[in-house]
């Protein structure tokens, strides 16, 4: 039987393609300042050329195409690099987190945080501890995979996750072999808020979907003076107060008046509402509302709003919906019904930010058979995705679209031919040994010099992406 391939060494790492290792470096020593001095060298080497990787190859980056594509010799490797005990996701989240507050947030009003989870398919994932058999909405049936909550901050351009979390059946093997207790989907979500809350997360307001629009999640936001928007089902039931207050059976005052959200429609006529050309001539109203176990609250109904161009899911999406109207939450006081009804459509970010990481960053395509791997590999992606954006934003401008950056980027680190249906990349050029030495020094050291060479290495390299 033969073993796996020693441990690579600065020398075999430094034959890979110049272009993506010199951003991947300056992402590494930007975020993490003092991560590479703490890692021994063949890690810090190994993780440098993953997230190059995952940023530079427009394809499926998985750890096997990333070492294949840089004429690594064994993808296993990259893999012990980084399943090393020296790092781990908690190290990149904090990392992220780090960059968001020294480098994006300039005031509270300029961001806001989205909720919601994905579902990645792996139906070749029976035995994976992190997959199970769920439902898919999109596609009406039942399939293996894996689902991850997210939180992510974004201000409209710009979106950086900021916390995930994997979420486990309460029938796990994997809770009942490491004695963990079950987490909802809901408590998740108020972990990832509550971390962001004491990181110093500036934003504005959460929005969420009706999914984690629970009694436990409201009254958790209205407890720490969070300013939310989410929207309700149509059957969930609402309280109108009653001015002035008529008497009920047995003489006792009856202050509320109970009905569903799709009741609505019928007890008021559509001259009621009003018609906003800011939303495309749909007509809306906004009601003060009280949820029984939560407060005070304002509701605002969008009438047709699923067969409207606000509505940005699928037709098949949209056929599937008993009422096309669309009830949204809020307790943020002093907005009109117009400002309301925008402040939920900046929810779909989240979704743009999801479809990006399953077709540029193989969000699904983790082949490790731990917890702990599908964890890592979803953090690597992560900073892959930051490190997009700021290349992005250093080199490009907002026009690009994830999946047009990557290219980009790919464009300055391989050279691509096509014969037929086969595409072959191969890389432009090499790095020189001493340039990679000079990265360590760097980074080891933190003499001024070598870092102004390396960002003048980096700008020399992408000049043509500029």
């Amino acid at each position: 039987m033969r073993y796996y391939q020693y441990t690579p060494t600065i020398e075999e790492f430094a034959t890979v393609t110049a272009a993506a290792i010199l951003f991947g470096w300056w992402l590494m020593r930007k975020l993490f300042p003092s991560l590479l001095r703490d890692l021994p060298d063949w890690v810090a080497s190994g993780m440098i050329i993953s997230i190059s990787g995952v940023m530079s190859l427009p394809y499926r980056p998985t750890i096997h195409r990333i070492a294949k594509s840089f004429g690594i010799k064994s993808h296993d490797t990259l893999e012990r690099c980084m399943m090393h005990t020296s790092w781990n996701e908690a190290i990149i989240m904090a990392g992220i987190l780090n960059f968001l507050l020294t480098s994006v947030c300039g005031s509270p009003s300029m961001g806001y945080l989205i909720l919601d989870d994905v579902l990645c398919d792996r139906r070749g994932g029976k035995k994976l501890p992190y997959v199970y058999k769920d439902y898919d909405y999109v596609n009406d049936r039942y399939t293996l995979a894996m689902r991850i909550v997210f939180l992510v901050w974004s201000n409209g351009l710009v979106k950086i996750p900021v916390g995930f979390a994997l979420w486990h059946k309460s029938t796990s093997r994997y809770l009942r072999e490491h004695n963990l207790p079950y987490k909802s989907k809901n408590q998740l979500a108020r972990e990832l808020i509550e971390e962001a809350i004491k990181g110093g997360i500036p934003f504005d307001y959460i929005a969420f979907d009706s999914w984690y629009s629970s009694k436990e999640n409201l009254r958790f936001l209205l407890e720490r003076g969070i300013k939310f928007v989410t929207s309700l089902r149509s059957n969930r039931k609402i309280r109108f107060v009653i001015s002035p207050q008529p008497r009920g059976k047995r003489g006792r005052p009856k202050r509320y008046d109970t009905l569903r959200c799709k009741d609505l429609a019928e007890r008021f006529p559509v001259r009621v509402f009003h018609k906003y050309g800011t939303l495309g001539g749909l007509r809306a109203r906004g009601f003060d509302v009280n949820l029984k176990g939560v407060g005070d609250l304002r509701l605002v109904m969008v009438r047709n709003y699923a067969n409207s161009h606000l509505d940005m899911r699928s037709c098949g999406a949209r056929k599937k919906r008993r009422d096309p109207h669309k009830y949204i939450l809020t307790n943020m006081e002093g907005l009109t019904v117009a400002e309301v009804v925008r402040r939920y459509q900046s929810r779909w970010q989240i979704e743009v930010f999801f479809r990006d990481l399953k077709q540029h960053f193989a969000l699904g395509r983790c082949m490790g058979r731990k917890v702990e791997s599908a964890n890592r590999h979803i953090a690597l992606i992560c900073l892959g995705y930051v490190g997009v954006e700021i290349f992005k934003s250093r080199y490009l401008d907002a026009s690009y679209s994830i999946g047009e950056a990557k290219l980009e980027l790919a464009k300055q680190t391989f050279l691509i031919k096509q014969e037929g249906d086969e595409i072959e990349m191969l890389p432009s050029h090499r790095m020189d040994k001493k340039v990679w030495n000079s990265l360590f020094e760097s980074s080891s050291n933190g003499e001024r010099d070598n870092l102004e060479k390396v960002e003048s290495l980096m700008d020399q390299a992408f000049s043509k992406a500029a």
